[in-house]
């Protein structure tokens, strides 16, 4: 018999229609063919009506052609694939149907202040703009009465939303607005992150909501609630913010109050896993649990439903994160396989848990988080089975096995996580290899230490101080070793945009190198695969070549449009209009882009221009030569000593490019023509887009471009081909770009002079 099958055996007397032989892993394949189910419906436009009959139909040939052998079977078995692909399809279409609903979007679309009524759909939670809860609309009001409404939103709230727990009933005013759209080259699309939540809205108040206090205090999310603020209590009590926070997103997967520099430390070491509950999490809880029982010698059915119960708690305790339920669900399917002497295959049960997960909640199979989640586990199961029976002699010896082992599990994780990494964030962590042998001990040391000390509370607040002594020093190595690892060279590759074909020669290289056992059968069409990959690799380097220009790109921020300034190397970059180093922005602005367009993971020099004086910025931006600067300063009335930027222009040999970063610097014709004298020749003019007719028109009367940049949001510009015709007629000479509401510009220097190329579809081009 095939190491792939196993032999299935049967009570019945007649096992003439009993298939001889079936998959190993058959809850792994439904897995498979559920999620490549989900895939197909959500990219068809195909209602959910159809793949319901097809996965009824296919269910039915199934089980009439059971008993049936040859061609029969194969049928039978085909059937089943396509019914659970016509399933995962039928789950995805009937949870996307008839979203958004049309009255969502019209009140989405009006921008106005609206009266709602509504319930809680979520647990509240904090974040650094805020407070966030997910709400389930019920109806609005207005003039002509109480209109109902169906959809779900996340409510934004600048006051505390601590006290509303998960059922509740509110009443408040607020503003919808539709989330943003990629607004940027390489950005995060907020709308799609959301849609995959099932949210389709958001809404903005900023006066105190009333509530009824409806929810259910037996409801799991509500059980939960007073554990998790006595954890957070607890922990704040007794360690230094910033160790309190590591601990916090050590045990619950809780990072909101974490410091940005230790997020990014993790992040960049490839370890940011540790900061998402998982696996080690899960069995750590139930060890505690479970442990204690044994020594009171508890029967097996009370101590296993007890495990469980904690388990189910456990997960809503963490918020259900894809990581956590999968875990769960693994141990889950273990305790009970044990309970009823039927041992579980741990790699079946990660298939296992996977079709409940898509069954229940099908869109998140679109989410990073379950992505890598199962990328990692599976390639960790899979490797160590392969591993384990080569391993003899000595390495049996404890230590030896164990660090191999780590080893193998790290590689296999890192490899299994990079392309989905590279696929959602354009980046792999290889530092990875190496920084979890180091950190994920010692997390899980502190981990250990962190649940000790949260029982210590429980018993005397002096045993608790002492545990807390010992617990802060080891958080503190963690958080360093981190930041070592994030920074040692080539820490973070960049890989943006991986082409698809690129990831499935990778994935067939994977599947063949994971068979050596069967010797030297797998090595033809590993070479094959592997100059395969090695071609499309050539290809697309020889027909996409990595162009190293200087560059101005403007970027999309929102309130503040920033302007980036890169250096041909792609390694300097500047900052034009920066408020302050704000993490959100860079993490999920600039840093995207400058992955998508500069290749490179993140600028190694920083230079915001707002926040240095002028001679250092003139000494500091003349680095290599590329580039020269002009600075344009006016001292602002009523602050004396604070100068302010109204405009930078960026020389290179005969053309320069003048940005205007304020529009109230159009008001002055003195200052237009103290601009306008640094571009004698005729130069590029990009101008903020919330500026008004007249104030373009006095700009473009003082400078006399030969082009016309529009960034950044705009008041007027509802409808940019209408503005846009407006100027083309009003100055035929002049060209005009623009990008309505959203996106960026980038104006590259070329040994022939400036090239305005668009980075969105939807960009209205100008004559060039």
């Amino acid at each position: 018999m095939d190491d792939g099958e196993v032999a299935l055996s049967s009570t019945s007397a007649d096992r003439s229609w009993v298939p001889v032989a079936g998959p190993r892993y058959p809850a792994l394949i439904l897995a498979v063919l559920l999620a490549l189910g989900i895939v197909v419906g959500d990219t068809s436009d195909v209602s959910a009506a159809p793949w319901a009959i097809i996965a009824i139909s296919g269910s039915v040939i199934s089980l009439l052609l059971c008993r049936s052998r040859g061609a029969g079977r194969l049928l039978a078995l085909a059937a089943i694939a396509f019914a659970m692909i016509a399933l995962g399809a039928y789950r995805i279409s009937s949870v996307n149907a008839d979203r958004p609903s049309p009255e969502l979007t019209d009140l989405c679309a009006s921008h106005k202040s609206t009266e709602l009524f509504a319930r809680i759909g979520g647990v509240p939670y904090q974040r650094t703009s805020g407070w966030r809860a997910p709400l389930d609309l019920i109806a609005t009001t207005s003039t002509a009465g109480h209109s109902p409404i169906r959809g779900r939103v996340l409510l934004l709230s600048d006051s505390s939303l601590q006290h509303l727990q998960y059922g509740d009933h509110v009443r408040l005013v607020g503003r919808f607005r539709a989330p943003t759209t990629r607004r940027n080259p390489g950005g995060f699309d907020y709308a799609e992150y959301l849609f995959r939540q099932g949210i389709d809205g958001t809404v903005t108040s900023s006066e105190e909501l009333a509530h009824w206090s409806t929810g259910s205090r037996l409801a799991p999310e509500n059980l939960v609630r007073p554990l998790r603020q006595w954890i957070r209590t607890t922990l704040t009590a007794h360690l230094p913010a910033e160790s309190g926070a590591l601990l916090l997103g050590l045990l619950l997967g809780d990072t909101d109050r974490l410091p940005d520099r230790v997020a990014r430390a993790f992040r960049e070491s490839g370890t940011s896993h540790l900061l998402a509950v998982s696996g080690a999490n899960v069995w750590l809880v139930v060890g505690m649990i479970l442990w204690p029982m044994y020594a009171l010698s508890v029967p097996r059915w009370p101590r296993t439903l007890i495990a469980l119960i904690i388990i189910v708690l456990f997960s809503f305790l963490t918020r259900n994160e894809p990581s956590v339920v999968r875990a769960s669900l693994m141990v889950g399917l273990i305790l009970l396989g044990r309970l009823v002497w039927r041992p579980a295959s741990p790699i079946n049960a990660v298939g296992a848990a996977a079709v409940i997960i898509l069954l229940f909640a099908p869109a998140h199979l679109f989410r990073p988080g379950f992505q890598l989640s199962f990328a990692a586990v599976l390639a960790i199961l899979i490797v160590a089975r392969r591993i384990d029976p080569h391993i003899r002699g000595w390495w049996r010896r404890k230590i030896p096995y164990a660090v191999t082992m780590f080893f193998a599990s790290s590689i296999a994780a890192t490899l299994a996580t990079g392309p989905i990494s590279a696929a959602n964030f354009g980046t792999i962590p290889v530092a990875g290899l190496l920084a979890n042998i180091v950190l994920v001990p010692l997390a899980g040391l502190a981990a250990h230490l962190g649940m000790l000390l949260l029982a210590a509370q429980l018993i005397s607040q002096s045993l608790a101080r002492w545990i807390a002594f010992v617990t802060g020093p080891v958080l503190d190595g963690a958080a360093r070793t981190a930041d070592m690892f994030s920074r040692v060279p080539g820490a973070v590759v960049s890989w943006p945009d991986p082409s698809p074909i690129t990831l499935a020669l990778l994935l067939g290289l994977c599947v063949l190198a994971l068979s050596w056992r069967h010797r030297y059968r797998w090595f033809r069409p590993a070479t094959y695969v592997a100059v395969g990959l090695a071609l499309t690799v050539a290809i697309r380097a020889a027909f996409l070549p990595d162009e190293r220009i200087p560059s101005v790109t403007f970027l999309d921020n929102g309130a503040s449009p920033l302007v980036v300034v890169a250096d041909a190397s792609g390694k300097s970059t500047w900052l034009a209009d920066d408020q302050g180093i704000d993490s959100d922005t860079h993490q999920w602005i600039v840093e995207p882009f400058a992955r998508h367009i500069l290749r490179s993971p993140a600028p190694t020099s920083w230079t915001p221009w707002r926040r240095i004086p002028a001679p250092e910025f003139a000494a500091d931006s003349n680095r290599g030569g590329s580039l020269s600067w002009t600075r344009i300063v006016d001292r602002v009335a009523g602050e004396e000593g604070v100068h302010r930027v109204w405009g930078d222009c960026l020389r290179r040999e005969s053309r320069c490019v003048i940005v205007v970063r304020d529009s109230s610097v159009l008001n002055d014709t003195i200052i237009l023509r103290q601009i306008s004298e640094l571009g004698r020749t005729r130069c590029d003019l990009a101008l903020p887009s919330d500026a008004r007719r007249w104030q373009i028109r006095r700009a473009v009367d003082h400078f006399d471009p030969v082009h016309v940049v529009f960034y950044g949001a705009s008041a007027f510009s509802r409808n940019p081909e209408e503005v846009l015709e407006f100027w083309r007629a009003k100055y035929p000479e002049i060209s005009f770009y623009s990008l309505g509401a959203h996106g960026a510009i980038r104006i590259e220097f070329h040994s022939g002079g400036l090239i305005i190329v668009p980075t969105l579809p939807d960009f209205l081009t100008g004559d060039a």
